[in-house]
C-alpha cells in the first residue's frame, strides 16, 4: 500500500503552469537573500574598501619603519592623520556598502513598507499584490526589470535599486523557476506590443472595474515637487561633516608645519562646496513631474492607475485631503500622494461633489 507524506512539497509533474500564487509575509531574511546576490556596485565598493585599508596599513608600516630608522619627524603627524582617515574610510565603505546584512537592516528601517503581508499571483496579466490593506497591480510593462531565479522573484519598485519586493520561493505554492521564467517571457512579449499602454489600461479595467456609483477620472497630472527629500539631506550632512573634518585635519597638520595642510584644505574646500550645493538643492530645489492617470472614486474606495501600475484602497486609508492650485490632493497612511484636477472628471458637477465631500470627510493632518 502506498503511503502519502502530508508534509512533502507539492510536485508539478510536467509543469506547464502559467500562474504562480503566493501567500505569506515578507520578512527581513527574504530581503537580505536578494540583497546578498553579487552586483557591480558591491564588487566596486569591496575593491575600494580593500584598497583603502591596504593603503592605510602600508602607511602605518612605513611610518613605523621611518621612526625606527630616522627618529621622530613632524611629517609623521600628517602621515598618521592620513592613515587614520584612510582606515576610517575603509571601515565606513565596508560597513555601509559591502556588508549586506547591516546595509539591508538599515535600508529596511528607512523603507518599512517593503516588509509585511504578501498575497497575490503572477501570470501573463502581471502581478497582483495585496499587502493586507491595499491591492496593487503591476503591469507586464512595469515588470520588465523583475528578476526570476531559483530563490524567487525580485520586483524593483522604482529607480532606487534598494526598493524592491522580495518574493522568495517560500512564499509561493509550489514555486518553480522554470514557470517563473516562462511568465517573465510572457511579460516581455506583451510589453513589446505597439499598443502596450492600451493593453495595460484594458487589463486594469478588467481587474478593477469601476462600480456603478463611482466617479471616474482620467487625465494628465503635472506637479512641481520640492527636493526636500532624505537622499538630498543625507548628501548635504555627509559633505558638511566630511568637509569640516578635512579642514580640521588641515589646521592640525599646519600646526606642525607639514605639507599635509595643503592637501587636506584642498579636498576639504571641494567637499564643502559640494555641501553648499546640496543644502541649496534641499532648501530651494524643485523638480517637475508629469504623468497620465485614470481611476475611480466610489463611496468607499479609491482606485488609481498611473502609467504601468495601479493601486486600490479603502477611503479610510486617506488621512489627509487638501485643495491646492485647482488640485485635490489625497495622502494615505504610507505617505503616498494622489492628485485630481477638474479636467480629469466628466463634468463640473462631479468635481463639486468631490470637493464638498472631502472638505467634510477629510481627516485633519
Amino acid at each position: 500500500m502506498n503511503e502519502i507524506n502530508p508534509y512533502a512539497s507539492t510536485l508539478f509533474v510536467g509543469d506547464d503552469r502559467t500562474e504562480l500564487s503566493f501567500d505569506g509575509e515578507i520578512e527581513a531574511a527574504d530581503y537580505i537573500r536578494f540583497s546578498n546576490r553579487r552586483n557591480f556596485e558591491r564588487s566596486l565598493c569591496l575593491t575600494l574598501a580593500v584598497l583603502l585599508g591596504t593603503l592605510s596599513a602600508f602607511i602605518v608600516v612605513a611610518m613605523i619603519a621611518g621612526m625606527i630608522l630616522r627618529g621622530w619627524d613632524p611629517t609623521f603627524v600628517t602621515v598618521a592623520i592620513l592613515a587614520i582617515v584612510l582606515g576610517g574610510a575603509a571601515f565606513w565603505v565596508y560597513r555601509y556598502f559591502v556588508n549586506q546584512t547591516q546595509r539591508s537592516k538599515r535600508l529596511l528601517k528607512r523603507y518599512p513598507d517593503l516588509l509585511g503581508v504578501a498575497r497575490g499571483s503572477i501570470n501573463a496579466d502581471g502581478l497582483t499584490f495585496d499587502d493586507g490593506v491595499r491591492q496593487h497591480w503591476f503591469s507586464p510593462t512595469f515588470l520588465q526589470k523583475a528578476y526570476a531565479s531559483a530563490i524567487g522573484i525580485k520586483v524593483p519598485l522604482d529607480v532606487n535599486p534598494y526598493r524592491f519586493l522580495a518574493l522568495t520561493d517560500r512564499l509561493f505554492d509550489g514555486y518553480d523557476e522554470t514557470v517563473a521564467v516562462r511568465i517573465k517571457q510572457l511579460w516581455s512579449d506583451q510589453s513589446a506590443e505597439v499598443n502596450a499602454a492600451e493593453v495595460n489600461a484594458a487589463l486594469w479595467q478588467r481587474l478593477h472595474p469601476a462600480p456603478t456609483d463611482a466617479i471616474t477620472f482620467a487625465g494628465e497630472v503635472t506637479v512641481k515637487q520640492s527636493q526636500r527629500i532624505r537622499e538630498v539631506l543625507v548628501a548635504a550632512w555627509t559633505n558638511s561633516i566630511g568637509g569640516i573634518g578635512m579642514v580640521v585635519a588641515a589646521l592640525v597638520s599646519g600646526a606642525f608645519n607639514t605639507w599635509g595642510n595643503v592637501f587636506f584644505f584642498s579636498v576639504g574646500s571641494f567637499v564643502l562646496i559640494s555641501a553648499v550645493i546640496s543644502w541649496r538643492q534641499y532648501f530651494f530645489g524643485s523638480s517637475t513631474q508629469t504623468w497620465r492617470q485614470s481611476g475611480w472614486i466610489s463611496p468607499t474606495e479609491l482606485a488609481v492607475m498611473w502609467g504601468p501600475a495601479g493601486v486600490r484602497m479603502s477611503l479610510n486609508e486617506v488621512t489627509v485631503s487638501t485643495e491646492y492650485e485647482q488640485l485635490l490632493i489625497f495622502t494615505n497612511q504610507t505617505g503616498a500622494t494622489y492628485y485630481l484636477a477638474p479636467d480629469h472628471l466628466a463634468n463640473q458637477l462631479d468635481w463639486q461633489r468631490l470637493r464638498t465631500r472631502f472638505q467634510t470627510e477629510a481627516v485633519a493632518s
